[in-house]
C-alpha cells in the first residue's frame, strides 16, 4: 500500500463516521408536544393519569389503563417494589376516584413474592378527576384521571 493512501482512508472513514453520527440522530420534538417519559407504560399517545407514576416508601404505582363501559369505571394500575408482598393488601378500603369508593378490586400476582401486582379498580360510573389509590391506611398514591 501507497504511504499517501493510509491518511485519505483513516480521513474517509473518520468523515463517514461523523456523517453517520449526525444523520442518526433524532430531529427535536416541537416545543409543544410532550415528551415520552409522560406516558405510563401500556399507553401509545394517550396520557390517561398525571403523575404516570407516584413513588413512596420504594414502591411505585402507575396508571396502565382507565376503561370507561356499561356504566363502570375501571381503572388498571401495576405496583412494583422490593421489599414488601403487596398481594397480601386490600386496596378497595383505601382508594377513591371522584370521591367514591370502588365497588370492586381484582388483584393479579406477577409472582416474585408480590412484589409485582397488578391491580384493577372498578367504580360505578364514567368517572374522572382525583384516584387515590390506598395500598393501606399509610400507603396513599394521588393522580389525577383525565
Amino acid at each position: 500500500m501507497r504511504p499517501y493512501r493510509l491518511p485519505f482512508i483513516l480521513g474517509s472513514i473518520l468523515t463517514a463516521l461523523i456523517a453517520i453520527s449526525v444523520l442518526g440522530q433524532a430531529s427535536p420534538p416541537p416545543a409543544n408536544a410532550p415528551s415520552n417519559d409522560a406516558f405510563p407504560a401500556g399507553t401509545a399517545d394517550v396520557l390517561i393519569a398525571e403523575p404516570p407514576l407516584v413513588s413512596q416508601n420504594g414502591i411505585d404505582v402507575s396508571i396502565d389503563q382507565v376503561e370507561r363501559a356499561d356504566g363502570v369505571t375501571r381503572v388498571i394500575f401495576y405496583a412494583d417494589n422490593h421489599r414488601y408482598d403487596l398481594s397480601t393488601l386490600d386496596a378497595r378500603p383505601y382508594s377513591l376516584l371522584a370521591d367514591q369508593q370502588p365497588i370492586g378490586y381484582a388483584l393479579e400476582d406477577g409472582g416474585a413474592g408480590g412484589h409485582h401486582i397488578r391491580g384493577i379498580l372498578t367504580f360505578a360510573g364514567d368517572l374522572r378527576g382525583r384516584l387515590r389509590i390506598g395500598l393501606s391506611e399509610d400507603l396513599i398514591f394521588s393522580f389525577r384521571i383525565l
